[in-house]
């Protein structure tokens, strides 16, 4: 009961927060490619409800592109599983007909950043070093603002503290690139 409630829901938002598409690349099949899962959320941002995981393999079709926000691009999809469609977006680098990962365009304001170069995200962590918790995962592409704490090294990493979402957190230097500043 409770799953038909929620899924009924979810149907209601979406239909409610559909708005007319207009997107060359409208139509395009692609495949999701992470092995953890794909989260589907209902509008363009990390902090956003989440609508479905999508799976790896998983079959989507591409409504609208290039929405830019924290750093990340973002697609709208729409894929269905056992018998229901849903509809949000995703962040396009773990789409697998995925043509590269440009610079943002107009999120982002050419200040000092690293950017995630690991294809499968990037944990930030609570402090530096493995034993602390992850805060989230980042897609590759995304880029974060430094702060002026030095770098740490533990459990053989360099870690670097970044702003997150207001907040302080920490990531492995290696798996980072230098963007924009000096």
């Amino acid at each position: 009961m409770k799953r038909a409630v929620s899924i009924t829901l979810i149907a209601v938002i979406l239909l409610l927060a559909a708005a007319p598409l207009v997107s060359a690349d409208a139509g395009t099949t692609m495949v999701v490619n992470s092995s953890l899962g794909l989260s589907l959320r209902e509008k363009a941002g990390l902090g956003q409800p989440l609508v479905a995981v999508m799976l790896n393999g998983e079959t989507v079709t591409l409504l609208q592109k290039s929405i830019w926000k924290q750093g990340i691009e973002w697609a709208k999809v729409e894929f269905s599983r056992y018998g229901y469609t849903y509809t949000g977006f995703c962040a396009a680098a773990y789409l697998k007909s995925y043509g590269g990962y440009p610079e943002p365009i107009d999120s982002w304001d050419d200040g000092e950043g690293w950017k995630v170069t690991s294809l499968g995200g990037l944990r930030l962590r609570s402090g530096a070093g493995l034993a602390h918790y992850a805060v989230r995962i980042v897609p590759y592409g995304t880029i974060l603002k430094p702060t002026n704490a030095a770098t740490v090294v533990a459990d053989g990493y360099t870690w670097r503290q970044l702003k997150y979402g207001g907040a302080k957190v920490w990531a492995a230097q290696e798996m980072l690139q230098h963007v924009g500043g000096e």
